[in-house]
């Protein structure tokens, strides 16, 4: 089992609970079952956590950059918390990122503009 936490006695249930529903996003996205998210992997996994914004090849980019501790070029389980962390400060704020790294205004999508 994975963990977030290194102090499995400190965890709250919400904590817990948020690292159950994080495994199981990541069981999910991680569809050759080696136990990381690729480039081609992550964009589904950053989509459940913000069904309503999706994320561009840039902001997927930009999510590994900052988070793909060990250089692998893909995300572990125990990356996917900091990667959560960028990723909605993305969608908070409503910002994508460019081809040169930089955040722009995100587009209200038709399904936004419809809803």
């Amino acid at each position: 089992a994975h963990s977030l936490l290194s102090a499995p006695a400190a965890r709250s249930k919400s904590q817990v609970k948020f690292e159950k529903k994080i495994d199981e996003m990541f069981k999910k996205a991680d569809t050759d079952g080696n136990g990381s998210l690729d480039k081609s992997q992550l964009p589904a996994f950053l989509k459940a956590n913000s069904p309503e914004y999706a994320p561009t090849d840039h902001d997927v980019e930009f999510v590994l950059s900052k988070c793909d501790h060990d250089g692998s070029g893909t995300l572990t389980f125990d990356e996917l918390a900091p990667a959560i962390s960028v990723w909605m400060d993305c969608v908070e704020r409503q910002v994508h990122i460019d081809a040169g790294g930089k955040e722009v205004a995100a587009k209200k999508s038709a399904a936004c503009a419809i809803l």
